[in-house]
């Protein structure tokens, strides 16, 4: 069997882990543009791939955005407590994890690389963001 690229089915199982279940509307690559309350964006980020005789390993990451918006002072809690939601269900013990495998590919590991803060004031709001980097450890089935 060739290589089969793993990226977007991992991205969907991030967007099925959490949609319907977090307090919070789920988007994956894009957000309505009629959104206006908090949100969580998924989307790839990237991937590399090796091979040898045994089989194709890819590590993929994937980028996780909690936006809160405010009207007035920022409360980082909002994010905070968001994010919380989603590393409960990503992460629910400290040897298992939420995300499930995928038709062609088995997720061996994933791991929280980083997290960056953003604060934004467009003149009539404010939003804080949380950017998650999660790497997965991929073997293709």
């Amino acid at each position: 069997m060739g290589y089969k690229n793993p990226i977007q089915d991992i991205t969907t199982e991030w967007f099925n882990l959490l949609d319907g279940v977090i307090s919070v509307p789920i988007y994956k690559e894009t957000v309505l543009p009629n959104e206006n309350g908090n949100y969580v964006v998924i989307r790839a980020e990237g991937q590399t791939t090796t091979k040898n005789h045994s089989g194709f390993f890819t590590n993929a990451v994937i980028i996780v955005e909690v936006v809160t918006k405010f009207n007035q002072a920022v409360d980082t809690s909002v994010c905070d407590d968001i994010d919380n939601e989603i590393t409960e269900l990503v992460f629910p013990t400290p040897n298992t994890f939420g995300i499930g495998n995928t038709t062609n590919h088995q997720i061996t590991d994933i791991n929280l690389q980083s997290a960056s803060y953003l604060s934004e004031d467009d003149g009539t709001k404010k939003y804080y963001t949380k950017i998650s980097r999660y790497e997965h450890s991929i073997n293709q089935n």
